[in-house]
C-alpha cells in the first residue's frame, strides 16, 4: 500500500517544483488547467466507480436534496379490473373504470419479454441498485449536447416509484426523490418484485395498464402466448404509448418496435438473424378492445348490487367510495345467477314479440327460480342498451332498465295483477275462497274511500251479479277485490304485498291499490309470484352466489347462500296456485296456456299505459311488462287497438316459457284441502242485528240485509235464501228479508169457489200450509152439480182473517158420486177386450201407504203412493204421484180415486210436463182446455176427453 502511495505522490511532488520553479504567467495557466479539468476528472472517478459505491457515495446528498420523507411503508394495492361471470362460468362483463388491468406474475411473462424490457428501458436493472449514475450521466451529456431533454437515464425501479409513490412534474426536487425512493424501494423490494409491479403498473395507451391487458388488447392473446415481436411492439409503447400506438399510428409503432429488436441485438438479448426476421415483419396487429357486457341491462343491476346493496358489505366494506375502488379495479370475480340458455331465450321472444326498435313499447322480463330467488333471465328490448346520439323519439337506445328499482325505472302499476295479494290477504285472514259478493259496478265500497268521496269502481266489462273468489279471479271482476280491500282494510293489502315480495315501487294505503294503483318492478313481481309457486316459502331475489376477491384486496371469497323464509300457509299458498290456474284455463289469459299446468294474472291499467303478465309453473316464476319508456296509452301499437295484459305480455310469456320449461318435467300444483260445506242456520223470526253480531269475527256466511214493508217488528228477519239447513260453501251469501215494521198484517185469501190445486197453490204463495178435506155428495142420477168436481167450497179461517205466515189454512173440496139405478135386468154384453201387461206402459200404481198424520191421499200429493215398474226397464226412481181430477182410477189394494179423478206421474227430469195415467194406462197428453183434457191411450188406440 505504502509503495503504492508513494508512486502517486512522487510524480505529483515532483510537478509541483516544476510550477514552483516557472514564472508567474505559467503558474496561472496551469491553476486555470488544473480548476477547469477537475470536474472532468471528479465525474471521471465516479462513473468508473461500481455502481453500488457511486451510489452509496451520493446517497446522503440526494436524501439533502429531495428534502421529502422517507419511502412510505406498503406500496398501495396494484388494480385490477373485475370480471362478472354467468351461472355456468362464462364471462359477461368486465367492471373498470379509467384502468383497465389484467394482473399478472412473472411466472406468467416470458423471458423474451423481459429480455425486450431490460433492453430498451434498462439494461443495467439487475445490476445497480436503483439508481444508474453512468446512465444519467449519459443522458446529462446527451441532453447537453442536444440542448432538449433527449434521455432521461431513469432505471425501472425509478420509473416504478414515479409511478406509485409521486406525482408526474419536472422539477429538479422530484428527481432527486425519485432516486432517493429508487434506492429504499430497492433495499426493501428484490428485483423480481419491482419488475413484477412494473409490468402491471406500466401504461400501454388506450386506457390499459400492465403487459396483461395490453397483449389482450393489441394481440388477442395472454402475455404468456406473445412472440419476440409483439413483446418488442408493446415495450416500444412504454416511452409514449399515446404517440406510438399502433392503432393509430402503425408506422411510429413499427419504428419503436424496430427499436427495440436492435437493442435487444446490441444487448446480447437476440441474436441477428432472429431480429432481422421479425424486423421485416408486419406488426400482426390483432386489435380487441374489451367487449360490451354480454347482457349490459343485468350487468348493471348487478354493479348496482355491488356499489350500493347493504348486503355486500361484508365483502366489500361500506364506504361508497371504497367500493367502486374495488368493483372497478380490485380485480373480483363475481360470480352471478344468470343462466344464458334462459337469457337467450328471453331476448329471442322479446325480438320475435315486439317488432321493429322505433315504433314499439319496450318490455321487460325476469325469471327467477321459485325454490332458491336465483334471478335466472333479465332481459329488456327491443331497444339496446346506450345511450341515445340523436332525438330521443327516435333513438334506438335506452340506458333505462325498467326491470328492477334504481336503474332509470320509475316503477309501473300492475293494475290487476296486484289482485292475487288481495286473494292472499283474504285468505290469511280467514276469508273462505267461497265468499260471495255482488259484483254490480258503480256503487260506493263500504269501507274504502277515494280522495275523502265514496270509492265506487268499475268492471273492465259489465260484469255484475253474485261472484265467489274462484270466478272473481278468473275473469278478473275489479268489484269483487275492491270489496274485499274495503272489508279487510288497504293497509293488509299493502302489507301482504311487501311481506310476499313486493320491496320496491309505492304501494298507496287506499282500496284502489287493489286493482293496482300502486308502482312496481318486474323482478319484485316474479320473485313475489314465485312464493306461491313455492308453497308460501318467500326466497329473496338472489343475482349473487360468490364473491371471489382480488390479490390486492385480500383474496378471501364470500359466498351468498339462500334465503328463503315462510310468509303464507301452505294451504293458502295451494289455494292462491288453484285460483291463479283459473284465468289461465278460461279466464283473462289463455293465450299463457303451455303443455302443462300454469298459474298466472294479466294486469292491464285504466289508461291502457301499462300492461302485464305475471305467470308461473312449479318450477319458474316470470313477469312480462309492457309499456313506453315515457308512458303514453298503448294503443294501435303491435296490432293491439287497447294493449291488455292478455294479449302480447301473455303471448310473450308463452313464447319464452315454452322454451324455458323444457328441461323440467310437467309438475303439477299442490291441491289445496278440501272445503266442507256449513249448513245454513234458521235465522227467520230472529233480529238481524243478532245475526251480525253473531257473525262478527266470521267469515261463514256473507250477510246481505234487505228491508222489506213488513207489519212484524222492526228488524225482524222474516226470510232468508238458502233456506235453513241447506248445505253450501262456506262464505256464502246469505239474504236476509228484513221487515220495516210498517207493513199491514197479512190476510187470508180468498180460494172458496177455486179448484182444489189452483187454492192450494193461492194459500202457498201466502206462506201458508196448507190442509185440505174431502166432501162426498150425492147426485141423483139425471141431477147436475152445482160446483165443478174438486171446487172449494168452505175454507178455514175465513178469507180476510189476519193470520201469521206458516199457520195452516183448511179447505173443502167437494166431490160427487150418483145414485145407483135399479138395475135392469140385460142381456150379457160382449166382453171387452183389456189391454194385456205387455200392451201397458210398464208401469202402475200397486199400493197405498197408510197416511201417519191421518190425512187422505190426495193432502200429501201422492207422497204416500208406492211405484212399480211392470217392465224391468223402466226406472221409476225418483217418480213422484200427485192426485188431480180427472177419470177413475183403480189403485192396488182396494183404493178407488173417485170418479174424475187422475194420477199425475212425475218421471223426475226436471221438467213440468207430468205423464198422466188413466185406468192403469198412461195417455200422452194432447191439450189441456181448461176444464177438458185430452189425451191419448199409450197403446194409441183411442183419443179420450176427461172433463175436470
Amino acid at each position: 500500500m505504502a509503495d503504492i502511495g508513494a508512486r502517486l505522490v512522487s510524480p505529483l511532488a515532483g510537478a509541483v517544483r516544476r510550477i514552483r520553479a516557472t514564472s508567474w504567467r505559467t503558474r496561472l495557466l496551469a491553476a486555470a488547467v488544473v480548476f477547469l479539468a477537475a470536474p472532468v476528472l471528479v465525474v471521471g472517478l465516479i462513473y468508473v466507480l461500481p455502481p453500488r459505491v457511486a451510489v452509496a457515495l451520493g446517497q446522503p446528498l440526494l436524501a439533502w436534496l429531495s428534502d421529502a420523507p422517507p419511502l412510505p411503508g406498503q406500496p398501495p394495492a396494484i388494480s385490477e379490473r373485475s370480471v362478472l361471470l354467468a351461472a355456468d362460468g362464462s364471462e359477461l362483463a368486465t367492471l373498470y373504470g379509467d384502468v383497465n388491468r389484467v394482473r399478472v406474475t412473472l411466472d406468467d411473462v416470458p423471458d423474451i419479454v423481459v429480455d425486450a424490457l431490460l433492453a430498451a428501458e434498462d439494461d443495467r436493472f439487475y445490476d445497480h441498485p436503483g439508481v444508474d449514475h453512468r446512465a444519467v450521466m449519459r443522458a446529462v451529456f446527451a441532453n447537453l449536447r442536444a440542448g432538449d431533454v433527449e434521455q432521461g437515464g431513469s432505471t425501472i425501479t425509478q420509473q416504478l416509484v414515479r409511478t406509485v409513490y409521486l406525482d408526474a412534474s419536472q422539477t429538479a426536487t422530484r428527481k432527486f426523490t425519485e432516486a432517493w425512493y429508487a434506492l429504499q424501494a430497492e433495499d426493501r423490494f428484490s428485483k423480481d418484485e419491482i419488475l413484477q409491479r412494473y409490468l402491471n403498473e406500466t401504461y400501454f395507451g388506450q386506457g390499459t395498464y400492465g403487459i396483461g391487458a395490453a397483449a389482450e388488447l393489441y394481440f388477442d392473446r395472454p402475455v404468456s402466448k406473445l412472440d419476440v415481436g409483439q413483446a418488442a411492439v408493446l415495450v416500444g409503447l412504454i416511452p409514449a404509448p399515446s404517440e406510438r400506438n399502433p392503432v393509430d399510428d402503425e408506422e411510429a409503432a413499427r419504428r419503436a418496435r424496430d427499436t427495440v429488436l436492435r437493442r435487444m441485438v446490441i444487448t446480447d438479448r437476440l441474436d441477428e438473424t432472429t431480429a432481422r426476421e421479425h424486423l421485416d415483419r408486419p406488426l400482426g396487429l390483432q386489435y380487441n378492445p374489451p367487449p360490451p357486457p354480454a347482457e349490459p341491462f343485468f350487468v348493471e343491476y348487478v354493479r348496482r348490487l355491488l356499489l350500493r346493496d347493504p348486503r355486500y358489505e361484508d365483502a366489500l366494506g361500506d364506504d361508497p367510495s371504497h367500493r367502486e375502488r374495488l368493483v372497478e379495479g380490485g380485480g373480483l370475480r363475481v360470480h352471478t345467477t344468470l343462466d344464458p340458455r334462459l337469457q337467450d331465450e328471453a331476448n329471442a321472444a322479446i325480438a320475435a314479440t315486439m317488432g321493429r326498435p322505433r315504433s314499439s313499447p319496450m318490455a321487460s322480463l325476469v325469471t327467477v327460480a321459485p325454490d332458491t330467488g336465483a334471478v335466472l333471465a333479465m332481459a329488456v328490448g327491443p331497444h339496446k342498451f346506450g345511450r341515445c346520439e340523436g332525438p330521443r323519439d327516435d333513438c334506438r337506445r335506452t340506458m333505462v332498465n325498467p326491470a328492477v328499482a334504481g336503474l332509470g325505472g320509475s316503477g309501473r302499476q300492475p293494475g290487476s295483477a296486484f289482485k292475487p295479494f288481495v286473494v292472499a290477504a283474504a285468505l290469511a285472514e280467514g276469508v273462505p275462497v267461497g265468499w260471495e259478493e255482488r259484483t254490480d259496478g258503480g256503487k260506493a265500497i263500504r269501507g274504502c274511500s277515494d280522495n275523502g268521496g265514496p270509492y265506487r269502481p268499475e268492471n273492465y266489462s259489465p260484469d255484475p251479479g253474485v261472484k265467489d273468489m274462484t270466478e272473481a279471479v278468473r275473469v278478473s271482476n275489479n268489484v269483487y277485490h275492491a270489496k274485499l280491500a274495503g272489508l279487510l282494510g288497504p293497509e293488509r293489502l299493502v302489507e301482504t304485498g311487501r311481506r310476499l315480495g313486493l320491496s320496491g315501487g309505492e304501494l298507496p294505503e287506499q282500496c284502489s291499490v287493489a286493482l293496482g294503483s300502486g308502482s312496481v318492478y318486474p323482478l319484485d313481481m316474479a320473485a313475489a309470484y314465485a312464493t306461491f309457486a313455492n308453497g308460501g316459502s318467500h326466497c329473496e331475489p338472489l343475482p349473487i352466489t360468490r364473491i371471489e376477491l382480488g390479490a390486492a384486496a385480500g383474496g378471501d371469497t364470500v359466498e351468498y347462500p339462500v334465503s328463503c323464509r315462510e310468509r303464507m300457509s301452505g294451504d293458502d299458498a295451494a289455494r292462491v296456485n288453484e285460483l291463479l290456474q283459473e284465468p289461465v284455463e278460461d279466464g283473462t289469459a289463455t293465450a299463457a296456456q303451455l303443455d302443462r299446468p300454469v298459474a298466472g294474472k294479466t294486469g292491464t291499467t285504466d289508461d291502457y299505459k301499462d300492461a302485464w303478465f305475471a305467470g308461473y309453473v312449479p318450477q319458474l316464476s316470470t313477469a312480462v311488462w309492457i309499456g313506453f319508456e315515457r308512458p303514453r296509452v298503448l294503443r294501435n301499437v303491435l296490432g293491439e287497438t287497447q294493449m291488455t295484459g292478455g294479449s302480447v305480455p301473455a303471448r310473450l310469456w308463452a313464447r319464452y316459457m315454452r322454451a324455458a320449461v323444457e328441461k323440467f318435467d310437467p309438475a303439477e300444483f299442490r291441491a289445496p284441502p278440501a272445503v266442507d260445506p256449513v249448513p245454513v242456520p234458521r235465522w227467520v223470526g230472529t233480529r238481524a242485528r243478532a245475526v251480525v253480531k253473531e257473525l262478527r269475527g266470521s267469515y261463514e256466511f256473507n250477510i246481505e240485509r234487505r228491508r222489506v214493508r213488513d207489519y212484524r217488528e222492526a228488524g225482524t228477519v222474516i226470510g232468508q235464501r238458502p233456506r235453513p239447513n241447506t248445505l253450501v260453501d262456506p262464505g256464502k251469501l246469505v239474504v236476509l228479508r228484513v221487515s220495516d215494521g210498517r207493513g199491514q198484517p197479512p190476510e187470508v185469501p180468498d180460494v172458496i169457489g177455486m179448484r182444489r190445486r189452483q187454492a192450494v197453490r193461492t194459500l202457498r204463495r201466502a206462506d201458508y200450509e196448507v190442509e185440505v178435506r174431502t166432501e162426498q155428495q150425492t147426485l141423483r142420477p139425471d141431477e147436475e152439480p152445482a160446483e165443478p168436481q174438486g171446487t172449494v167450497i168452505r175454507q178455514q179461517p175465513s178469507a180476510g182473517t189476519n193470520l201469521e205466515p206458516g199457520s195452516s189454512v183448511r179447505i173443502v173440496v167437494v166431490r160427487y158420486q150418483r145414485q145407483e139405478q135399479s138395475p135392469v135386468e140385460k142381456p150379457d154384453p160382449k166382453p171387452t177386450e183389456q189391454p194385456s201387461p205387455d200392451q201397458s206402459t210398464g208401469v202402475e200404481v200397486t199400493e197405498v201407504v197408510a197416511d201417519p198424520q191421518g190425512n187422505d191421499l190426495q193432502h200429501n200429493g201422492g207422497e204416500y203412493v208406492t211405484l212399480t215398474a211392470t217392465d224391468p226397464a223402466v226406472d221409476v226412481s225418483g217418480w213422484t204421484i200427485e192426485h188431480t181430477d180427472g177419470g177413475v182410477l183403480e189403485i192396488g189394494n182396494g183404493y178407488r180415486l173417485a170418479r174424475g179423478e187422475w194420477v199425475d206421474v212425475h218421471t223426475g227430469d226436471g221438467k213440468d210436463n207430468p205423464r198422466r195415467y188413466f185406468n192403469g194406462l198412461a195417455d200422452e197428453v194432447l191439450a189441456d182446455e181448461g176444464g177438458e183434457l185430452i189425451v191419448r191411450d199409450r197403446t194409441g188406440r183411442e183419443v179420450t176427453r176427461y172433463q175436470y
